[in-house]
């Protein structure tokens, strides 16, 4: 449950900052380079993405937007790649773009587009407050985003993007509070929040994949694992080398067909030792999900040479290893148990 709910807040705050209206943006060069930097960062093409983005900033500087999709793209970078934040460059970016974002919606309070740059702004810095561990902050930054979304839908009801934004954080709050509904004006609202988000897919055009990827967490949530699969699967069919869809899709596959699960996180393990991430993280933790499957179907022999091959292993770095710290005790205890079987 940790890692759904973990994933689930980085997917909620991915899909806030890299989502367009719809409706194009006004101006056709942005449209354009966004559309761009969007779809490069998904493939995990990272260079171009910046390049892109330092373009668009360098030509719009009123603009908040190419810093806070420089803010995203590198919070994204060290997420797929375990990499430590640059924390200094991220605050830098979105510090600049929520006083632009402020700034803007002086001048014009009825654009729903200024509206939306304060929000993702706000939603970024929730998120990175809290891998900090600064609860208050986040929670606080937090409220701002939905706040900025809430008038961003009053001004304009059919921006899709801050629809979905609105309906994802309706459906998890519903979700944290749902033993409470017993109380008056405590509801559970994570059907029309599903609603809600499957109808904002149905009306984007930009980036329906995002939006797919935060229903994926939210229909595992809700132990929907056919439905996420497919979520996945059709996100594939356009990013086939996207790490974090094959990791959404190996892991709804390992609740109904663990023998293709184990296809899936082997492609995802080979693009990752072809990465050559210096850190191994994310090697050795797709190393154990392959370990826990062949555990789960049986094959023991198999699963115990996986974890035999991680603990011997001595390249991994130091930081990496006390990262890890948690996953390697587990790694342990399943050597240990599939050993006295």
């Amino acid at each position: 449950m940790r890692v759904i709910a973990r994933s689930a807040l980085f997917s909620f705050l991915f899909f806030l900052s890299c989502n367009i209206y719809a409706q194009s943006f006004p101006d056709k060069s942005v449209d354009r380079n966004l559309t761009l930097a969007i779809n490069y960062t998904i493939s995990q093409n990272y260079k171009s993405a910046e390049l892109i983005l330092k373009k668009l900033d360098k030509e719009y500087p009123a603009l908040p937007i190419g810093k806070i999709y420089l803010a995203g793209l590198s919070i994204t970078k060290s997420v797929d790649l375990a990499q430590e934040f640059d924390k200094k460059l991220i605050y830098n970016y979105l510090n600049k773009a929520e006083s632009q974002s402020d700034r803007l919606i002086d001048v014009d309070p009825k654009n729903p587009w200024y509206k939306y740059f304060a929000g993702l702004t706000n939603a970024y810095k929730a998120y990175f407050h809290s891998e900090e561990r600064n609860y208050l902050s986040a929670l606080i930054k937090g409220f701002s985003a939905i706040s900025y979304f809430d008038e961003c839908m009053e001004i304009d009801s059919s921006f899709a993007e801050a629809k979905a934004a609105l309906g994802i954080y309706m459906y998890w709050k519903s979700y944290k509070i749902k033993g409470l509904d017993f109380l008056p004006f405590v509801n559970d609202n994570r059907g029309k929040a599903i609603n809600l988000i499957e109808d904002a897919l149905r009306n984007t055009v930009y980036n329906k994949y995002l939006i797919i990827h935060s229903l994926f967490w939210i229909y595992s949530n809700e132990k929907e694992f056919k439905k996420a699969g497919a979520l996945a699967e059709l996100t594939l069919n356009a990013f086939p080398n996207s790490r974090t869809f094959l990791s959404d899709y190996a892991h709804s596959l390992k609740q109904y067909d663990k023998q293709k699960s184990l296809v899936v996180y082997k492609k995802l393990l080979k693009d990752y030792q072809t990465e050559k991430s210096s850190n191994r993280i994310n090697e050795i933790i797709t190393k154990h999900k392959i370990a826990i499957v062949y555990f789960e179907i049986g094959n023991k022999t198999e699963a115990l040479k996986i974890c035999k091959e991680i603990l011997s292993d001595r390249n991994i770095p130091e930081a990496s290893l006390k990262f890890l710290s948690e996953r390697i005790q587990r790694i342990k205890e399943m050597k240990k148990e599939l050993e006295h079987r």
